[in-house]
Order: structure tokens, then C-alpha cells, then sequence
């Protein structure tokens, strides 16, 4: 057997090279078995199109990978930006080809550790951006029903009017599925051959 030590920086690099013709080769796939007219609309846009698409595309990247380089300052750990960038777009296929409950926290967290970071580092790394999300969200949701205070009323009004119209029929049924589950659970219904 061969001693020879495992490169972790190659193969990542390979990694990230095979995983992009893997994701092109499937979105060429499917547009040309299924969605053949789109395929044939993409062939119509000009290269400056293109060209806007990709650098829209990376630029969450690039925002996110700005964002890893000013919390690890924070943390007094050392990257640059150009490795940030590379870990976040590691970490960013590694989700799209792992299963959704694993995302790719295991493979940034990997390669934030391989540079060199201190393990409560990494934990604070993968946990800031779920907080983040949850304020974004919560933000954004406060604020979605503070501009669509109408539109929110009148969704209540539909719900209203749907309860006093059918509610004698809605409460029997939620009786009855009680009754139903109380039943269950205490064995008090006939069985298969009593009937």
C-alpha cells in the first residue's frame, strides 16, 4: 500500500471541477429531454446576456464569501478572500449534491478546519448564518404584513366569512375526529368481530 499523503486542497479542487460538469451535463439533460423550447430560447440570448447572468450568478459568492472573511477577522482567525471564496463555493455544491437535512455545513466546516481555524470557530461559522437567515426572515415577514395590512384584512375577512358560513359543519367534524381519537386510545370501540 502506498504511504503517500492525500492532497485535501486537489482534491477538493477536482471535486469542484467534476461536481460543475455534473450540474451543467444534468441542467443540458433535462432542458434537451423535456423542455426542449427552452432549450431553444436559451440558444437566443446574446453573449452579453450571458454575461450578466454569470456575474449575478457569482455574486452571491462573492457577497457571501466577503461575509466569512469579516467574521473570521472578528474571530481573530486568518483567511483570505480568495479562500473564502473557494470554501464557499465548495460548501455551496456540496449542497446541492448532498441530502437537504446535511447541506453543506460538513464540507465547510472541513475545509474551514484544513485552514487552519479553531473548532468553536467553525461552530460559531455554520451557526451565524442560520441566526442570520432567522432575522432576515423575521424581518422580512414583520415587514410583508406591515405593507400588506389590506391585503391581510381581506384574507381575514375571506376566513371569517368561510367559518360563519360552513362553522356548524367544521366544529361536527373536529367533534367527531375527537370522538374518533378518544376512541382510539382508549379501546373503547368495537372490534372486527363483534361487528
Amino acid at each position: 500500500m502506498s504511504s503517500t499523503k492525500l492532497n485535501f486542497k486537489t482534491i477538493v479542487n477536482r471535486l469542484i471541477l467534476f461536481i460543475s460538469f455534473g450540474v451543467m451535463a444534468h441542467i443540458i439533460f433535462v432542458l434537451a429531454t423535456t423542455e426542449r423550447s427552452l432549450l431553444t430560447y436559451l440558444t437566443k440570448l446574446s453573449f452579453g446576456h450571458i454575461s450578466i447572468i454569470l456575474g449575478l450568478m457569482i455574486f452571491p459568492w462573492i457577497g457571501y464569501a466577503f461575509r466569512v472573511v469579516m467574521w473570521s477577522s472578528f474571530l481573530k482567525e486568518k483567511i483570505t478572500f480568495a479562500d473564502a471564496l473557494r470554501v464557499v463555493i465548495t460548501a455551496d455544491l456540496a449542497s446541492a449534491l448532498s441530502p437537504t437535512a446535511v447541506g453543506g455545513a460538513p464540507v465547510k466546516a472541513a475545509l474551514l478546519l484544513n485552514r487552519g481555524f479553531r473548532p468553536g470557530s467553525v461552530g460559531f461559522m455554520l451557526s451565524y448564518g442560520i441566526i442570520e437567515d432567522i432575522i432576515f426572515y423575521t424581518t422580512g415577514i414583520v415587514l410583508a404584513g406591515f405593507f400588506s395590512a389590506g391585503l391581510l384584512s381581506s384574507i381575514g375577512q375571506g376566513i371569517d366569512d368561510f367559518i360563519f358560513d360552513y362553522g356548524v359543519y367544521l366544529l361536527i367534524t373536529i367533534i367527531l375526529i375527537l370522538l374518533y381519537l378518544y376512541l382510539l386510545k382508549t379501546k373503547k370501540y368495537p372490534s372486527d368481530s363483534e361487528l
